[in-house]
């Protein structure tokens, strides 16, 4: 990639006259981010900002966009560790509307993707940058006699969609555009190939939001494994047209012959928007009201989720996404708890999935965050009740590095103040 951009916007974090003291804790938790952008030429910038912020990648816990003077950055709270995100642009195509293709990388794991489809073909070459080799995983259980003794060399940005032009970095010779797939034909072969090709069909885009926790395992190339894969297909004018969620750890094959691919996903991977991971950016413009009303909305879904009311093939981990939408947008004034940490809560007294480190580690972040905002000392006895319910959950289940016992001390010196 010929050019590097910081994308960063401290202005947008500014204080302004008028601005109430609950807006001012809030902007003061917070710090921008340096997010280096890589393209190879500086027209692809402009055309990242034009997407819908619904088309943003995900970002780590405690990282939101900020929309502001009509270009998008990255902002954290500043007691959320602080990952490093990088985007590359491919493009734009010298099409008469000229378009662009993305990733999105979170120390240096690719977390998102995003594609236009092209009824061209692509390259004439299509020459891996990597070997099959390379994606193996040591100590992976595979079956012995199987084809496949190495994990899946699967495109994001599919071979046929990559943007072609002199002096433009081809994405399909672009390693961070492969993670590894589980290694069976099912997912990215007999599925996601047909699935892109009927929306190519019609003209439209897709994008794959991949998933990490502690238990994605490395292949011998250093390529972190993904947990989960989202798999977002779009109409010509941006509509949703899909959502496919699927685990690399569930069996991907369908279960009857007689049907295809595409309608076996349709069937049992399909994931409602509701329950997805949604990207709300914060604009320094919106007032604390609309910010109140979309931290409403995010605890409102997860509360949806745990009551069946909205389908989620993965309960606790949608409801975790939801809890720390939530908890991005908390403003709150300084005599009283976040409503966040009380559904927080709830997150971990699920009965209906375990859970897991990932999810924990979530949860317990953004609870310690709410208990760190100035004037949250005083809890209702139902908040108590649940805060005791909740560690008592985590105390019964594995929980890797997390320190519970500090945590749980951090709540009950705040509840007997």
């Amino acid at each position: 990639m010929r050019y590097t951009h910081n994308l960063k916007d401290a202005e947008a974090l500014e204080l302004t006259e008028g601005m109430t003291q609950a807006r001012e804790l809030y902007v003061q938790k917070q710090k921008s981010v340096t997010v280096k952008v890589h393209m190879d030429s500086e027209d692809a910038l402009p055309l990242f900002n034009e997407l819908p912020m619904n088309l943003l990648p995900p970002l780590p816990i405690g990282h939101q966009w900020v929309s502001h003077n009509d270009t998008y950055s990255v902002i954290r709270d500043k007691n959320a560790i602080q990952q490093q995100v990088s985007i590359t642009l491919f493009g734009p195509s010298h099409h008469q509307t000229p378009h662009i293709n993305f990733l999105c990388q979170v120390n240096g794991n690719t977390t998102y993707s995003f594609a236009k489809t092209i009824k061209a073909n692509g390259p004439s070459s299509r020459a891996y940058p990597m070997t099959p080799s390379d994606f193996h995983v040591n100590g992976y259980n595979y079956i012995p006699g199987e084809t496949f003794q190495n994990h899946m060399r699967g495109h994001l940005i599919d071979h046929q969609d990559t943007i072609m032009g002199a002096g433009l970095t081809l994405s399909t010779k672009f390693a961070p555009n492969y993670v590894p797939e589980p290694p069976v034909d099912a997912w990215g072969k007999f599925f996601r190939n047909h699935k892109i090709k009927l929306v190519r069909k019609k003209g439209g885009y897709y994008t794959q939001h991949n998933e990490y926790d502690d238990l994605s395992c490395l292949t011998v190339n250093g390529t972190l494994v993904p947990s989960h894969a989202r798999l977002y297909t779009y109409d010509n004018n941006l509509q949703l047209d899909d959502i496919h969620h699927a685990s690399w750890t569930e069996n991907l094959a369908r279960a009857d012959a007689s049907t295809t691919y595409v309608d076996f996903y349709k069937t049992h991977f399909i994931s409602c928007l509701t329950a997805s991971s949604v990207v709300q950016c914060y604009e320094p413009g919106i007032t604390d009201r609309a910010l109140r009303v979309l931290r409403k909305n995010a605890f409102k879904t997860m509360l949806q989720i745990n009551s069946g009311d909205v389908s989620s093939r993965f309960s606790v981990k949608d409801q975790a996404n939801s809890a720390c939408e939530a908890a991005n947008l908390e403003v709150t004034s300084t005599n009283c708890l976040p409503t966040s940490a009380l559904k927080l809560f709830d997150v971990a007294r699920s009965d209906k999935v375990k859970v897991s480190t990932h999810e924990m580690k979530r949860s317990l972040y953004h609870v310690d965050k709410l208990l760190e905002i100035d004037g949250a000392k005083v809890y209702s006895e139902t908040t108590k009740a649940k805060g005791i319910q909740f560690f008592h959950k985590l105390n019964a289940v594995e929980h890797g590095n997390v320190d519970v016992d500090s945590l749980e001390d951090h709540f009950k010196q705040n509840c007997s103040l």
